[in-house]
């Protein structure tokens, strides 16, 4: 059966010139295609390695509702509390880990794959469409063979990495003598595919391989063991036995591990109390609406989170005050969290200096500006991942009114435990 073969080699001819222009130390057709995997590699792992911190924060910012039950049913004229409410937590072990996926593709899928190249094995025919989807689609299937077959392939991938707040190296280990031999010898499909390209592409694709960098590294933490935040809060009361309450908070940098948070809430407070005689402690029923942002750099890449929450709540309290002694509150929390974020993270320093596209900088030497022929990543990346959470939560505290200032202290236990703590004064 006579063989043909269609080439549309549309990659190469649109990449190599204004890579070589851009990064004359850089080979186009690996730089493209480290760009592709890393997308693969950090574009499903953001999500696992970024909810703890978004999850935490929020959860942080969304405690300090309350700290008496009690509301007046109706008052002569309206009374302010204002009050500076803080929230500290604790970073649990499981949060500092979570297992990453390996960006790997079937036989099936790579044939699958119409967009890049289309494949009939009868007529022994490929088009390829896009020459570095293509070798992107053929070493993800070598991912997969290769990491069944370890022995062989002398590749590894990590059973664990850090999230944002573990503190982990983590490296996908590749092997591009593996990648040569399998798609020149070994492997009989890629073999036939090899076969039937001419020797300058052969040499486009085998120079490609052998200029791809031999490991990726995972995203490290920042080995942090708690979370902070303050957040100023006002009230307004009260007007049948309802009371309002009020939260802004302009963008302000929490710490280089939270970064950046800016909120602003409303909610309404009624006293259920009001209905019933001679009650041994009060009651109110609560709802809080909540939205938060997020921003934040991470790594020395200065990859960009940003992310969007909005967060619904509706508690129950009950305090009993202890005249001139102390006050004792408790309540119980339903929240309900919908969060949307974005992820721009740049190719791993470790890979752009294998790639050229920055010096190689060794011990003694101190890295320092980059010469405009090492122009570095100039192509960052970005990935979105939703995040929607319920969460119920206990809150038990204490209160020690002093004239018009109140201090407090509280407890919260549900899946992120935080302690809150803080003081207002009402006029």
């Amino acid at each position: 059966m006579k063989t043909t073969l269609t080439l549309l080699f549309f990659c190469c001819c649109l990449i190599l010139p204004a890579a070589a222009q851009d990064a004359p130390h850089a080979n186009a057709l690996s730089v493209e295609m480290t760009r592709r995997i890393s997308k693969e590699l950090l574009g499903p792992n953001s999500g696992p390695y970024l909810q703890p911190l978004v999850t935490t924060s929020n959860a942080t910012a969304n405690s300090r509702f309350f700290r008496s039950a009690f509301v007046p049913k109706n008052v002569k004229t309206p009374y302010f509390r204002f009050g500076i409410h803080s929230m500290f937590g604790f970073v649990r072990d499981d949060q500092k880990s979570y297992v990453p996926k390996a960006p790997r593709k079937s036989f099936n899928d790579v044939l699958a794959d119409k967009d890049v190249a289309e494949y009939d094995l009868l007529k022994q025919t490929v088009t390829i469409k896009d020459t570095a989807g293509m070798i992107v689609d053929i070493l993800e299937y070598l991912f997969d063979k290769g990491l069944n077959d370890t022995a062989t392939s002398h590749m590894s991938f990590p059973d664990k990495a850090a999230t944002v707040y573990g503190n982990k190296e983590s490296k996908f280990v590749l092997n591009r003598d593996y990648f040569k031999d399998q798609i020149t010898r070994d492997d009989p499909f890629l073999k036939l595919v090899f076969d039937k390209l001419g020797k300058p592409i052969q040499d486009t694709i085998l120079n490609s391989i052998a200029k791809f960098p031999f490991f990726f590294t995972l995203p490290s933490g920042g080995n942090t063991n708690s979370v902070f935040a303050a957040i100023p809060q006002f009230e307004i009361g009260s007007l049948y036995g309802t009371e309002l309450l009020v939260r802004l908070i302009p963008p302000i940098k929490i710490d280089k591990n939270v970064g950046s948070l800016s909120l602003w809430g409303l909610g309404l407070k009624h006293s259920l109390s009001q209905y019933f005689d001679n009650n041994p402690f009060d009651a109110a029923l609560q709802v809080v609406y909540q939205q938060t942002h997020i921003e934040n750099t991470i790594g020395v890449t200065s990859a960009e989170l940003n992310s969007d929450a909005k967060v619904y709540d509706i508690n129950l309290q009950v305090s009993k005050s202890f005249k001139d002694i102390i006050d004792v509150y408790s309540g119980l929390s339903y929240e309900a969290i919908s969060i949307n974020s974005s992820y721009k993270f740049y190719i791993p320093m470790e890979q752009q200096q294998q790639l050229g596209l920055i010096r190689l900088v060794l011990p003694p030497e101190v890295a320092k500006a980059e010469p405009p022929e090492y122009p570095g990543d100039t192509k960052p990346q970005t990935v979105y991942y939703d995040l929607s959470d319920t969460n119920l939560k206990f809150i038990i505290g204490v209160a020690k009114p002093i004239g018009p200032v109140t201090i407090f202290l509280d407890y919260n236990i549900s899946k992120f435990n935080i302690f809150t703590a803080g003081a207002d004064v009402t006029f």
